[in-house]
């Protein structure tokens, strides 16, 4: 079968991007693999930081184009979920190609049915006090960052719910139900 990932990074030290590296090294020897990312893996820190043994080859790369890259790392804040926003639609691009597409980076719209790992959904504007930053402040400010990513995105929410849906705890199970109205 051919896999797609779509994450973001699978560079160390981020717990999705563990489990990302771990979903590839379990799927190599079986699946022809790809993995849409806005970096370029690092395989020697990766099995160093989560003891995985990944090669070059093990998956076809297919990075965000670099002037988009470029851009993103000049804005003054991660802006993190435009940055998914546009993954998702690159992944989209890339999921006719795949008979599966997978994210371990929270709610995905692939444009068809696929699986994601939800860690905190990226969607639900109550975030944990160690996300809140400056711009959390302001209702409105949040809700037009929302709607641009979506935009961006074109997310649907009836395809995202149509995904298999893994989490990470009953308590984040919880918050997807809460949220989205969907049983992980």
């Amino acid at each position: 079968m051919k896999v797609l990932l779509v994450q973001p990074s699978i560079n160390p030290p981020r717990g999705d991007h563990l489990v990302a590296a771990w979903m590839l090294q379990a799927l190599r020897d079986e699946h022809e693999l790809s993995l849409c990312a806005w970096k370029a893996p690092d395989l020697a820190a990766c099995n160093r930081y989560y003891g995985t043994t990944l090669r070059a080859g093990d998956f076809d790369i297919h990075l965000v184009p670099a002037p988009v890259r470029w851009l993103g790392r000049l804005a003054p804040t991660p802006l993190t979920l435009l940055k998914d926003a546009y993954l998702m639609r690159r992944g989209v691009a890339l999921a006719a190609r795949h008979d599966i597409v997978m994210t371990c980076s929270n709610e995905a719209d692939f444009g068809r049915p696929g699986i994601q790992y939800v860690f905190y959904p990226k969607l639900d504007m109550a975030r944990p006090a160690v996300d809140l930053r400056w711009y959390h402040a302001s209702r409105r400010l949040l809700e037009l960052y929302y709607y641009v990513g979506m935009r961006i995105a074109r997310f649907s929410s009836a395809r995202m719910k149509a995904n298999l849906t893994l989490v990470t705890s009953a308590y984040i199970g919880a918050r997807v139900r809460a949220l989205h109205g969907i049983e992980p």
